[in-house]
């Protein structure tokens, strides 16, 4: 590598992004239908509770009477709602690491990709440990406990202030901090170095690039955003006049739709950082 500042812009990382997803189309549209399908299985319950509550039964008395009766009708749906719960965060985290790896190792293959995904769970949780240690976020964690200590020894006022104080502390510290290890997670799948030190190049690497970090990931987030909300209200329109299984299925599939390209866009503006360091100290900390 050698010191630039030709970074690709927003656009470029934009079109870059689509770009990658064509070309895994493929992979990432079996993971797609395979994901959305278990994750509306997972919401069967919640499904079947929302439809209930449409029938005469239910409808006709106050919430609270209408749930209590519900409950005591269908002792199974405790259980099964705690079941689909699991079911909703394992397949979430699974697919998660099934696009990260088909997108940042650009592979191919679904088997390969699911299982390289799975053992990669550990070490991605370890390199979020390490980001909260070195953005010293843990401080203003400290002074909320001592906060809530406070406030359980009665002294309100006092445990205010200093719970006041640690919210400020972490939002700040990781405004400041949390921005230069973004491309941690990408450098620990592409390259296969330690979690620690997957953290460590992110930051070294993301010297003079705060802005681009914020801006492109702030604007890419909006876009997604924007077009989930839309999308989603026009949902909840087509279910008030079909079915309320609309409204509650459609999020689930345009979480999965969009997950990838965030995370296409996420791997190439790591990409584009990581070939153009702004400096040659910034080379020379990475080697040191």
């Amino acid at each position: 590598m050698t010191p630039s500042s030709t970074a690709k812009t927003f656009g470029e990382l934009f079109n870059a992004a689509i770009q990658l997803l064509r070309d895994f189309r493929v992979s990432l549209l079996r993971g797609i239908v395979v994901s959305s399908v278990l994750l509306t299985i997972a919401n069967i319950p919640q499904m079947y509770f929302a439809r209930s509550m449409d029938l005469p039964v239910y409808k006709n008395l106050e919430k609270a009477a209408a749930q209590a009766s519900f409950y005591q009708q269908n002792p199974w749906f405790g259980p099964a709602i705690l079941a689909g719960m699991l079911l909703l965060l394992a397949v979430s985290i699974v697919s998660a690491l099934y696009y990260l790896v088909v997108l940042a190792r650009r592979e191919k293959k679904e088997g390969k990709a699911l299982k390289e995904g799975a053992a990669l769970f550990g070490s991605l949780i370890m390199v979020a440990i390490w980001i909260v240690l070195y953005s010293y976020v843990w401080i203003g964690c400290i002074v909320v406990l001592v906060s809530v200590g406070l406030i359980i020894a009665k002294q309100l006022m006092l445990g205010a202030a200093v719970l006041a104080i640690g919210l400020c502390l972490m939002i700040v510290l990781g405004a400041i901090n949390y921005p230069r290890f973004m491309l941690a997670q990408i450098i620990r799948i592409q390259e296969r170095v330690s979690s620690r030190k997957a953290v460590r190049l992110s930051y070294v690497r993301t010297a003079g690039y705060w802005w681009k970090v914020v801006g492109n990931m702030t604007l890419i987030s909006l876009i997604i955003a924007g077009c989930t909300v839309a999308l989603t209200a026009a949902a909840i329109i087509v279910s008030i006049f079909s079915s309320p299984y609309v409204a509650l299925v459609v999020p689930i599939v345009l979480q999965q739709v969009f997950l990838p390209f965030q995370i296409s866009f996420w791997v190439v503006l790591t990409e584009t950082i990581n070939k153009h360091p702004k400096s040659r100290t910034t080379l020379a900390a990475e080697n040191s």
